[in-house]
């Protein structure tokens, strides 16, 4: 079962990524708060959905350890965030984003993407 973690801090948007990851047959986990990009590696994740603005480590700040590490430079990130400039951010990054407020085929859509049905 492929895995899915949520880096989110909102608990109405991180339940309904898990609800419909369920139905979908993934595996997810929710990380509300992060202190360390230990808490998501340790996962070991097939995707991250990365909410920007995260208590602790910011969605960015997060998005760039994992991308200059070896062992976690693979791993497909998803930046999610309603903020006007995620597109923008996504790329200087270079990682896919889901702007805020999403449909479930736009969630499933990306997931698709990134590491199949």
């Amino acid at each position: 079962m492929q895995r899915i973690v949520i880096c989110e801090d909102q608990p109405d948007i991180s339940l309904l990524l898990q609800l419909i990851f369920r139905k979908k047959g993934y595996e997810s986990i929710v990380i509300d708060e992060l202190t360390s990009v230990r808490q998501i590696t340790d996962e070991q994740p097939d995707l991250i959905l990365m909410d920007l603005k995260m208590p602790g480590i910011s969605g960015i700040e997060a998005v760039k350890q994992l991308k200059e590490n070896n062992e976690t430079a693979a791993i497909p990130v998803v930046l999610v965030s309603g903020n006007a400039e995620l597109q923008s951010i996504a790329e200087d990054l270079g990682v896919d984003y889901l702007l805020k407020p999403f449909e479930v085929k736009d969630v499933l859509e990306i997931v698709t993407r990134h590491i199949g049905q």
